[in-house]
């Protein structure tokens, strides 16, 4: 399920351009997705600029080690 968080990790510790999508200047939501075996995985919703209603949805899953914000 899905449930609207801040995630643990210590973004700000993060060199700038990865810490946050408000660095560019993104609409967005931090959100957890628990699993059902309970795992925790934090990620962004980020909105589209124009017309979000009717843009489409992109699910991307990385296999970074630990942090969203390094691709």
């Amino acid at each position: 399920f899905l449930v609207e968080g801040v995630c643990s990790k210590k973004l700000e510790l993060n060199p700038t351009g990865y810490k946050s999508p408000t660095e560019y200047n993104l609409n967005f939501k931090e959100l957890i997705i628990v699993t059902e075996d309970n795992l925790k995985l934090f990620g962004w919703l980020i909105y589209a600029k124009k017309n979000p209603q009717n843009a489409n949805t992109i699910l991307f899953f990385h296999e970074n080690a630990g942090s969203k914000i390094y691709s």
